[in-house]
């Protein structure tokens, strides 16, 4: 095979790396990291395996990336898994246990500090091979009496868009900032929709009138890679 080609195919290898995390001791890390030899297109994959072994945990993904010296750094919540892309010529991952301040702060009730589960980070040097939004969290809420709001879904570090699931009437969806002020958007179901900035919770509501009470509304959380 001519050494040309060669050298291009070591370009499109992934770098993996896994260890355990502990819940409860963010000072656990799983840490990967890889310098590509010109900048290219990279996909970042970090999974964790809680669920599996019936342990209630969460994580918190840092990714730096560079290109011409210029560092972005981002922080995604990971309940199960996380995938994103970008261009850079140098990426570092690290994966620490969050699971005592998770997505919105308050300790879910079956958490078990002292668990351990595993972390697994891949850095491959290709693009993601699908289109769709990534996907880094999916809540399920109970719709309450239309006109009344629905418990309200904390909105993960990380994420930018936001997609209702629900069969029947969709109900309206309210993203509320830091500082207060509550934005209502139309009523979207199935499609997603960039959350506003600043936004840290999102309460759905079934309008006066409508129908619908009692069903399960699937809230799901992309990020723009």
């Amino acid at each position: 095979m001519d050494r040309h080609y060669q050298k291009i195919l070591t370009l499109h290898t992934g770098h993996a790396q896994s260890g355990n995390l502990v819940t409860g001791r963010p000072t656990t890390t799983v840490t990967a990291q890889r310098v590509f030899e010109m900048p290219q297109m990279f996909t970042v994959t970090v999974d964790i395996d809680a669920a599996a072994r019936g342990i209630t945990a969460y994580a918190s993904a840092t990714v730096e990336w560079s290109v011409n010296g210029v560092p972005v750094v981002r922080t995604y919540d990971v309940a199960s898994a996380i995938s994103i892309s970008g261009i850079a010529e140098g990426v570092k991952v690290i994966v620490t246990d969050a699971s005592a301040s998770p997505m919105g702060g308050a300790l879910p009730a079956p958490m078990t500090l002292g668990s351990t589960y595993s972390a697994s980070i891949l850095i491959a040097a290709n693009k993601r091979t699908t289109p769709a939004v990534p996907v880094i969290k999916t809540a399920l809420v109970t719709l309450a009496a239309a006109g009344t709001p629905s418990p309200a879904v904390p909105v993960p570090r990380g994420a930018s868009s936001v997609a209702v699931y629900v069969s029947g009437a969709a109900p309206a969806v309210a993203e509320q900032t830091f500082d207060g002020t509550t934005v209502l958007l139309t009523r979207v179901n199935n499609l997603f929709i960039p959350l506003i900035s600043g936004a840290n919770q999102i309460v759905l509501t079934i309008p006066t009138g409508g129908v619908g009470a009692g069903k399960q509304a699937a809230v799901a959380f992309g990020v723009d890679g």
